[in-house]
């Protein structure tokens, strides 16, 4: 997996509500 060119890299910091979860990301998979 790899970030998409010219997108910032997921954060550490998080999004509280009923559940603590991660900010939205993207992500693109890479074949080997």
């Amino acid at each position: 997996f790899s970030v998409p060119a010219g997108r910032p890299r997921p954060s550490h910091s998080h999004v509280v509500g009923f559940l603590v979860t991660p900010s939205p990301y993207e992500l693109c998979a890479v074949p080997r």
